[in-house]
């Protein structure tokens, strides 16, 4: 993924936030369980980003360009912040400052020259194509909350919130009823408090937790069927400073 010579290479673990100060004064946040391959040369600052999500400030070098490489595409930068996160289905770029370039990956002959700016969010899937759409400061803020130790939902369902929260811990939560899953949840929760944002998902659900081993299960609550949250949107407790 990167040319050879000289490669630095840095890992973050499950639940791990990771600062990395590089050599040119840019600096990287890898966020739970991410990978990356660093080398620079005299022509080009080259980053193999192989795993995870990493949030990226880049030093302005207009001789060098800051190159982040994945299977899916290459991000291209001189001087802005932006962060690229991995997933199973996509790979997904959102810009908080300055200009990139998208261009091809190691696996993907997409043309190169795509360019998104700030508050915009690339999203390119594994099966081709790209979808580029212009998000508020604020729901910018709100994906990259996790710079703070932090998970912040706004109407995702409960089984998107839980895939979210089960990427920083290696204990997980099972949902045992698609119409649960199906349910939507909105608040903040800190990354690491598996059995609290349970707790507080089942409450404001009708659902019971219960702790099977290494997972813990999320089930409706036939006993609690009738009770009704006020609103459609399980609302978990905001994380006090």
């Amino acid at each position: 993924m990167v040319a050879r010579g000289r490669r630095q290479h840095y890992h973050s673990g499950i639940g791990e936030l990771r600062r990395i100060g590089l050599a040119d004064g840019s600096s990287v946040l890898l966020n739970t369980a991410s990978d990356m391959l660093v080398e620079f040369d005299g022509h080009q600052r080259r980053i193999g980003l192989m795993q995870g999500e990493a949030l990226f400030e880049v030093a302005p070098d207009p001789a060098r360009p800051f190159v982040v490489l994945t299977e899916a595409l290459s991000v291209r930068a001189v001087g802005t912040a932006f962060d690229v996160r991995l997933g199973p289905s996509h790979t997904s770029v959102t810009v908080t400052e300055g200009t990139v370039e998208l261009g091809h990956g190691a696996a993907s002959s997409r043309p190169e020259g795509q360019r998104i700016t700030v508050n915009q969010r690339a999203v390119v899937l594994d099966r081709g194509g790209v979808e580029v759409h212009t998000i508020a400061a604020a729901e910018a803020e709100r994906q990259l909350a996790w710079r703070d130790g932090l998970v912040s939902f706004d109407n995702e369902t409960l089984q998107s919130a839980v895939t979210e929260i089960n990427r920083y811990n290696r204990r997980q939560i099972i949902i045992d009823d698609p119409v649960l899953a199906a349910r939507p949840v909105v608040g903040v929760f800190r990354t690491i408090e598996l059995d609290d944002f349970a707790l507080a998902a089942a409450r404001a659900l009708g659902a019971t937790v219960v702790v099977d081993g290494e997972r813990i299960r999320l089930r409706s609550d036939a006993n609690a069927a009738s009770v009704e949250p006020e609103t459609d949107a399980a609302a978990v407790p905001t994380v006090a400073d």
